[in-house]
C-alpha cells in the first residue's frame, strides 16, 4: 500500500487522472479513493467512463478502489461484476458489511458467500430471487442497456447461477434461468448439463442392472460426441449405475466403458476417469491396483474421494498407510479407522478386550466366545446376525455372510452352498476361496482344505486382493477357529500347517 502524507484530494484526483489518460492503472485506486472524500461524484465517473471505454481494466481500478472504500454502490457495482468475471469469488462476501443484503449488490454477495461456506440451498433460494427480479424487469422493459454496470453485473452473475444450478444438479433452477441467458455459449452448456442429469436419473433409476448399464452406455456416447467437455458431476453420473448382485461381472462391464471413455476422452477427463477405474477395480477385488491409482492421485483428490482411499486401505488391512494418509489429510471421522478394530483385537489374541469394547453384535464376540467353548452364547450372536442380514440385497455380501454364519452353526452344506453362490458372482476373492477351504477343514477333508487355502494365497498374490499381513492374520484366525468348533484332531491340524509352511503361516 502507498503511503502519501498531505496528499489533498485535488492532487489526488489530478495525479488519477493523469494515470487513467496514459492507461497506467497502477496506484490509481488509491489516488481517487482520496479523492473521493471531497469528490465523489467526478471519482465515480472517471471509473465509469473508464469501464465504457474497457470494462476489463474499469473493473480492476474499481476492485481497487475497494481496499479503500466500499461505500460508492456504484464503483461496488462494477468491482462486483470483475470479480465474477475473474472468478475472484473470495473476495465478494467483505461487500456484504457496507450493502444491505435487500440490494442487489448485497443479495449477490450473499449468493456467493453461502456458496463459499457450501450453504448451496440458502444460495440457490437468494439467486432465484435475484434473477426472477431481474427476468421479471426485463420483461416490462424497465431496464435497457446492456452495458450499464448494473445490467452486466446481472448478466454475468446469471451466468454464474445457471452454471452452478444445473452442475450441482439443483435442476429446477437450473431450467427456470436457463433460456434468459444472453450468451449461447452459456446457454449451451447449461442445456448440455440438463441432458446428463437426465442421463442421471434415468442411470440410477433404472429397474436392474442390465438397463442401468445401458442408459451408461448411451450417456458415454453422448459425452464423447459432446467432445467430452468436462463438468462437475462426471464421477457421480456414472458411480449412480445400479450394480444389482455387485458381481465381478457388473463391474467389468462398468469397467469397459470407462476404458472407451479413456480411449476417446483421457486427454480431458484423465483423473476423473482413474478415479472411476479405481471404483471398477476395487469391485473386483482388485484392490491393490485401485489403490495405486488413488494414491497416484493423491494430492488432487477432493475430500470425499480422499476418504474413499482411506477407507480402501482399512479394508484392504494396510492400516499404517491408512493411519498415515488419514493425518495427513485432517480427516476428521475417528470411524474410519477403527473399521478393523475388533478384528485386530481378535487376531492378537485379546479376547478380554474384545468382550469390553465391541459391540453386543460384532461377529468377534461370538468367535471369542467358541474359543472360550461358550457356543450357546456365540451361537445367539451368530443367529441375530443371520437375521439382520435377511434384511440386506441379496447380493455377494450377503450370500458370503450367509455361508460363513452356517458354517460356524455347523451347518455345513448350507454354508458350502452360500459360499459357492457368492464365489459365483466374486470368483477371484481369496477370503471367499479361503472360506471353502475352511468347509473342508470343518469336514476334516485336510487335502481339499490345502488345496482351497494355497488357491486363496495364489489368488491373493495374484489380484492383490488384501494386505499380505491381514491375509495371513485371517487364515491363520479361521483355521484356528473351525479347528476348536469342530474339534479337529490336533495331528490333523499339523499336518495342515506342514502343508502351508511355505505360505510362511505359524
Amino acid at each position: 500500500m502507498l503511503i502519501l502524507i498531505n496528499l489533498s484530494p485535488e492532487e489526488a484526483f489530478n495525479r488519477a487522472n493523469t494515470l487513467v489518460s496514459e492507461n497506467k492503472s497502477d496506484s490509481v485506486g488509491y489516488y481517487l479513493s482520496i479523492a473521493y472524500k471531497k469528490y465523489p461524484y467526478e471519482v465515480e465517473n472517471v471509473i465509469y467512463l473508464k469501464y465504457l471505454q474497457d470494462s476489463i481494466i474499469g473493473g480492476k481500478i474499481a476492485v481497487e478502489f475497494l481496499k479503500y472504500n466500499k461505500t460508492s454502490q456504484k464503483i461496488s457495482t462494477i468491482a462486483l461484476n470483475e470479480m465474477i468475471r475473474s472468478k475472484n469469488y473470495l473476495s465478494i462476501p467483505e461487500l456484504l458489511e457496507f450493502h444491505s443484503d435487500t440490494t442487489t449488490i448485497g443479495k449477490i454477495s450473499k449468493f456467493y458467500s453461502f456458496l463459499l461456506s457450501n450453504n448451496y440451498e440458502d444460495a440457490i433460494k437468494v439467486g432465484d430471487e435475484i434473477l426472477d427480479n431481474f427476468i421479471n424487469q426485463r420483461h416490462f422493459k424497465l431496464l435497457f442497456d446492456e452495458d450499464e454496470p448494473l445490467n452486466k453485473l446481472i448478466n454475468n452473475f446469471h451466468a454464474d447461477f445457471v452454471e452452478f444450478s444445473c452442475s450441482h444438479f439443483f435442476m429446477e433452477s437450473c431450467i427456470k434461468h436457463v433460456n434468459f441467458l444472453s450468451e449461447n455459449a452459456a446457454r449451451n452448456k447449461a442445456l448440455n448439463l440438463i441432458i446428463y442429469y437426465g442421463y442421471f436419473r434415468l442411470i440410477s433409476d433404472s429397474k436392474n442392472f442390465n438397463e442401468s448399464i445401458s442408459n451408461l452406455e448411451k450417456f458415454a456416447k453422448v459425452l464423447i460426441l459432446n467432445e467430452c467437455k468436462d463438468y462437475n458431476k462426471l464421477t457421480t453420473i456414472f458411480s449412480s449405475v445400479y450394480f444389482e448382485t455387485e458381481a465381478s461381472y457388473e463391474y467389468e462391464k462398468f469397467l469397459s466403458i470407462l476404458d472407451t471413455l479413456s480411449k476417446y476422452c483421457g486427454n480431458f477427463l484423465d483423473k476423473k476417469i482413474k478415479v472411476l477405474k479405481a471404483f471398477a477395480l476395487r469391485g473386483l477385488d482388485r484392490n491393490k491396483e485401485a489403490i495405486d491409482i488413488l494414491i497416484s492421485l493423491k494430492d488432487s483428490l477432493i475430500e470425499p474421494h480422499r476418504r474413499y482411499l482411506v477407507l480402501s486401505l482399512v479394508d484392504y488391512g494396510n492400516m499404517e498407510l491408512a493411519k498415515k494418509l488419514y493425518n495427513e489429510f485432517k480427516l476428521n471421522d475417528v470411524s474410519i479407522i477403527k473399521i478393523r478394530h475388533c478384528e485386530t483385537l481378535y487376531s492378537q489374541g485379546k479376547y478380554k478386550e474384545v468382550l469390553k469394547e465391541c459391540d453386543e453384535m460384532d461377529a468377534e464376540r461370538a468367535y471369542v466366545y467358541f474359543m472360550q467353548s461358550k457356543n450357546n452364547l456365540a451361537k445367539e450372536i451368530i443367529d441375530n446376525l443371520l437375521n439382520d442380514i435377511e434384511n440386506s440385497n441379496k447380493n455377494y455380501t450377503y450370500y458370503w455372510n450367509k455361508g460363513w454364519f452356517m458354517l460356524l452353526l455347523g451347518k455345513i452344506d448350507s454354508s458350502y452352498y452360500y459360499t459357492k453362490m457368492a464365489l459365483d458372482m466374486k470368483p477371484n476373492n481369496s477370503f471367499l476361496i479361503m472360506n471353502l477351504g475352511s468347509i473342508y477343514l470343518s469336514n476334516s477333508q485336510i487335502d481339499s482344505a490345502i488345496y482351497y487355502y494355497k488357491k486363496a494365497y495364489e489368488t491373493n498374490k495374484k489380484y492383490g486382493n488384501y494386505y499380505e499381513k491381514l491375509f495371513f492374520n485371517t487364515l491363520k484366525n479361521d483355521i484356528e477357529l473351525i479347528a476348536n468348533i469342530y474339534k479337529i484332531p490336533k495331528s490333523k491340524i499339523r499336518e495342515l500347517r506342514n502343508n502351508l509352511k511355505s505360505l510362511n503361516i505359524q
